[in-house]
């Protein structure tokens, strides 16, 4: 599992050599388009909480949107070159998805945009758990469906249907509390928010 680990950061570390990668503005273009059904939630989810983590953040383009609305959130990228462009005033932490350096519960929301098809299948589970194990109220992903790549390195190691991701998704939101609060399928990506459930609030 380590050896997994250890080859994803220097793929990341590779790839993050380029100073643009991690850092355009796709993401946070359709995050700032409320007539999309995720990104109004999303926004809606923000706003009404305190703390947040940004799992795989980058180069920190999603950390600054979401302290605009409100939150100044914690970062959280598996590559040293990624935390390295993040603005210095988010704390940001270099850490794998599967290995979350955070106690239980500890934000207001987990988001992890864009992410879990970069993660290995040999650590999925752990990467899913860890999103909402550090979750106290809210756990929002995004996950593309289809191959990518940047500079001939494949960028997308664990492609799956909707239908499987959203199995996996339901499973582990089951095991900490959490039930589904909206789902919306777009661009080949499926995006999900799950809540905490009231009674273990």
């Amino acid at each position: 599992m380590k050896s997994v680990v250890s080859e994803e950061r220097k793929k990341y570390d590779k790839v993050h050599t380029d100073s643009e990668y991690g850092c355009g503005p796709r993401q946070v273009d359709d995050l700032k388009d409320l007539k999309l059904p995720f990104s109004k939630r999303f926004r809606e989810v923000i706003e009404e909480n305190d703390t947040a983590l940004d799992i795989a953040c980058g180069g920190g383009t999603v950390l600054t949107y979401v302290d605009e609305l409100g939150i100044t959130p914690t970062g959280v990228d598996i590559s040293k070159n990624a935390v390295s462009k993040v603005n210095k005033k988010f704390d940001t932490y270099v850490a794998s998805a599967s290995e979350l350096p955070f106690e239980d519960e500890v934000f207001d929301v987990s988001y992890f945009l864009d992410g879990m098809e970069h993660v290995p299948v040999e650590i999925e589970d752990s990467a899913l758990n860890e999103s909402f194990r550090v979750a106290k109220k809210y756990v929002c992903h995004a996950v593309a469906l289809v191959a990518s790549s940047f500079n001939g390195v494949a960028l997308h190691p664990n492609l799956k249907t909707y239908d499987e991701w959203k199995e996996k998704f339901d499973l582990v939101a089951e095991k900490f509390g959490f039930e589904l609060d909206m789902e919306h399928f777009r661009n080949d990506t499926i995006h999900v928010i799950y809540k905490k459930k009231w009674k273990y609030l």
